[in-house]
């Protein structure tokens, strides 16, 4: 869990995208046990790359559906922030295994997704996140903070 610049807890904030609803529902009640701010929304581009701008802490992003522009988006998310990214398929397959890791996911999983793994891999990932900024001696990446010039007033109040 992160902490708050006046020392209180913070929940990390995971953003759910996909086009199925029913998924979107599945994933967030899965980590709803763990301490994070879990928001589903469908695979619009505007609101996740606004999300990307304000710093959501991990992206769990259903890249199943071709045809819905996942791929584009999962493009677009690396090509702005270091954000890590959850790539769901919905079928054992590891040439779209390896397409999601080129493209910039971070871990694969497949459906059915198990809660526990699902838990665990989101903390694995945002352990490594936070000593990743760490790391960088708490000054930021020149990337978020252009990302940060870029957001409106209106898109930070995503949250």
């Amino acid at each position: 869990m992160a902490r708050s610049s006046a020392g209180g807890a913070v929940a990390n904030k995971i953003l759910i995208v996909g086009d199925d609803a029913h998924a979107r529902d599945e994933l967030a009640a899965a980590l709803a046990r763990s301490e994070v701010q879990a928001r589903a929304v469908p695979g619009r581009r505007r609101e996740v790359l606004v999300a990307c701008l304000q710093q959501v802490d991990l992206i769990v992003l259903d890249v199943a559906a071709e045809e819905t522009g996942e791929w584009d988006l999962l493009r677009e998310v690396r090509a702005l922030s270091a954000v890590p990214v959850i790539a769901l398929l919905t079928a054992e397959d590891a040439q779209k295994a390896v397409q999601a890791l080129d493209e910039g996911a971070d871990q694969v999983m497949v459906w059915p997704v198990d809660g526990r793994e699902l838990e665990a891999r989101v903390g694995a990932l945002l352990r490594r996140a936070r000593a990743r900024v760490r790391g960088s001696n708490g000054s930021g990446s020149q990337s978020w903070q252009r990302a940060y010039a870029v957001a409106s007033k209106a898109s930070r109040e995503f949250w």
